[in-house]
């Protein structure tokens, strides 16, 4: 991976609960750069739980213009609360 180059990074839930249940995204991109996404969505209820088995929750890209890290960390909110904060490695080339 190196400067100029582009990562898309997906999020997937799988059995969504109310608590998990639209969350915000934030992603660390490793090269000094954040992304942030808030989410927009209909209020939980009962109806919306049997839709929840599988959600893609975002994906989002990012273009380097620094040499980043080998490292992207997400992290879910949710009213100020971490719902879960994860991280992903990649490979780096070209980078000097």
């Amino acid at each position: 991976m190196s400067k100029g180059a582009k990562l898309s990074l997906s999020v997937r839930l799988h059995n969504v609960t109310e608590k998990l249940y639209c969350p915000g995204l934030t992603v660390n991109w490793g090269d000094g750069e954040r992304s942030s996404r808030e989410p927009d969505c209909d209020p939980f209820d009962e109806m919306t739980a049997k839709d929840l088995e599988l959600v893609r929750l975002d994906t989002i890209t990012h273009r380097f213009k620094r040499c980043p890290t080998g490292k992207v960390v997400f992290i879910l909110t949710k009213a100020d609360e971490v719902l879960y904060k994860g991280s992903v490695t990649y490979p780096i080339g070209g980078c000097h």
